[in-house]
């Protein structure tokens, strides 16, 4: 088997709060893949994007503490800091998950085993085992709307735009 490196972008924006956690939760699965498989390797960057708290200030302690986590910063938007760190990455394969860890990230077994042959994955989160992770009032609002906005604009056909997305570099 070829040697595989991925690379685990983490889009943040004002995430100071579940940063060190989210973070944690990705490399810690990516550290076990690793010590399952010697042909697997990986880097995670932070991609900070148009932050106005403390979020860069607990990147900056996340990459001190860990050699394969890095961080870019952008201006604001998350298209924004996707982008610049697909532009850093490394790895063969890109996928990315949110800061806050809303889903386990089990589905890159799966991923990676499919991008054997395939130059895009593309999933939904709902196929994934879900954390106990309780999103804010304003959180969960903001997802019902932007879901109804999504329906209305597409007739209804969506029924998620939260989805996994697993891509060659």
């Amino acid at each position: 088997m070829k040697k595989i490196k991925l690379t685990f972008l983490i889009p943040a924006y004002n995430e100071e709060k579940v940063l060190e956690y989210g973070t944690k939760i990705y490399v810690d699965y990516l550290e076990k893949l690793e010590q399952q498989n010697k042909d697997f390797d990986y880097e995670a960057i932070l991609c900070l994007n148009g932050c106005t708290d403390n979020t860069e200030k607990i990147a900056k302690k996340i990459c001190k503490n860990n050699k394969k986590i890095s961080y870019v910063v952008t201006d604001k938007g998350f298209g924004k800091g996707l982008n610049a760190g697909i532009l850093k990455a490394d790895g063969d394969i890109i996928t990315f998950g949110n800061a806050d860890a809303e889903l386990l990230p089990d589905f890159l077994d799966e991923g990676i085993e499919l991008m054997a042959d395939r130059d895009f994955v593309l999933g939904s989160r709902y196929l994934s085992k879900k954390i106990n992770y309780k999103p804010s009032f304003m959180r969960q609002s903001y997802s019902k709307v932007l879901m109804l906005i999504f329906r209305i604009l597409f007739l209804n056909s969506f029924s998620e735009v939260g989805v996994i997305k697993m891509f060659k570099s």
